[in-house]
């Protein structure tokens, strides 16, 4: 989920070329299980911003054959 929110800021304009950096996670919820094989799908938006600081909170959901299985908030600086 981290990974995806770092595409999705690299891909804002003013995020070009800087280094993410892992702040941390908040409210992640395990729905079901995820096994060898299973192929993710991973969606990640923007949440919430601290343009001054350089800092984003992004919500990210995993779906496995359309089903919820992981969501949670990722929070990452933009150095």
């Amino acid at each position: 989920m981290s990974q995806t929110a770092y595409i999705l800021l690299l891909s804002c304009e003013r995020y070009a070329g800087k280094v993410p950096l892992f702040l941390g996670i908040d409210g992640v919820r395990f729905r079901r299980k995820i096994v060898p094989g299973d192929t993710v799908e991973i969606r990640a938006v923007l949440a919430k911003e601290r343009p001054e600081k350089a800092i984003a909170t992004c919500h990210a959901q995993v779906f496995v054959r359309g089903e919820l299985a992981a969501e949670g908030d990722v929070t990452l600086a933009m150095r």
